[in-house]
């Protein structure tokens, strides 16, 4: 049945369970699961409605915590939000007593997804309650819920809170507050915090820097993004980082529009620099060159050179260039 899953046909799994059932092998939570899942997977939420119910009839033992919470997650994939919160209380209800911080974790962002902001502060203030000495991934997970659910003043509180009394500073937990601020346009408290936390952490600052790239790209400010990107690059001593696809295609695509072919080149110099010259940033320059009304100089000879495995867009591409038909 897991096998099916990963290979991506749910639709074999209900044929196994009945089978188990013919041969009278007994299913257990783990194969209740797979069943649900597979149905989830199908898109029949009445299939996994139907396995819950036999799992209650046949042996409610059966129905523990995971099985609710699993139904929830199916649930809010198919935003039956009040259906999802139901299930996540019967969830909630077979966890009591809550003694363990991941359970906190796990209804929070669940609820996150439910967007029950209410719900998500109650369990935050429980676990601040069973926990006093609340650790950062607590923090990370209820910012995280906090920036899903855009309640800035929250997430503000929460921060500021963090910073009070933490013992050491967590970059990632100012990673979290960038990324909600520049999703709201609040990119001068998204500097601000970028700031402060090069002050106070020892880094690194790639995802950071990255985030306010794809942001000032977005906002056809070209020259604050490369500020970044040049940041990021003399911050690289051990070249442990390499620009995200993400990042790559923002560069790339904001070139196109502006058919900048120069820009485009320099910036797959440093790519290349970095080892990230794949098939998919040649079609990416390819396209600048296009936009432009150019062709790429002797690209074959370029894609030898640096060993590029030709893929099938790339190669349709070239066909496009070589037959004129920029």
């Amino acid at each position: 049945m897991s096998l099916y899953m990963r290979k991506q046909q749910p639709d074999k799994v209900a044929p196994l369970v009945q089978e188990m059932k013919q041969r009278e092998l007994p299913l257990d939570s783990f194969s209740y699961n797979i069943w649900m899942q597979s149905y989830a997977s199908l898109n029949d939420i009445e299939g996994v409605e139907r396995v819950v119910e036999e799992m209650q009839s046949q042996d409610e033992d059966k129905c523990d915590w995971s099985t609710y919470s699993n139904l929830a997650s199916i649930y809010v994939k198919a935003q039956l939000f009040e259906k999802a919160e139901l299930a996540l209380k019967m969830s909630e209800k077979m966890m009591i007593p809550l003694k363990q911080r991941r359970t906190y974790h796990f209804l929070i962002t669940l609820y996150a997804n439910t967007c029950n902001l209410g719900e998500v502060k109650r369990v935050w203030e429980s676990l601040k309650l069973a926990f006093p000495e609340t650790n950062n991934m607590s923090y990370i997970l209820m910012l995280q819920a906090l920036c899903k659910l855009k309640d800035v003043e929250g997430l503000k509180e929460c921060f500021e809170e963090w910073q009070s009394n933490c013992s050491s500073y967590d970059m990632r937990l100012a990673t979290v507050v960038i990324r909600a601020y520049l999703s709201q346009n609040m990119h001068e408290e998204a500097v601000l915090i970028f700031k402060d936390a090069t002050k106070r952490s020892k880094g690194p600052f790639f995802k950071a820097r990255e985030m306010f790239m794809v942001y000032y790209l977005d906002a056809r400010n070209v020259d604050l993004a490369i500020g970044y990107l040049e940041g990021a690059i003399s911050e690289n001593k051990n070249e442990e980082w390499h620009p995200s696809p993400e990042t790559i295609s923002a560069f790339l695509k904001y070139f196109e529009e502006t058919k900048d072919v120069y820009s485009a080149e320099n910036f797959c110099k440093i790519l290349k620099r970095l080892n990230c010259l794949s098939s998919n940033e040649y079609c990416l320059l390819l396209k600048v060159y296009m936009a432009a009304g150019e062709l790429l100089p002797e690209i074959h000879q370029r894609l030898k050179e640096d060993n590029i495995e030709i893929s099938p867009e790339l190669e349709q591409l070239l066909e496009r260039v070589s037959s004129g038909r920029l």
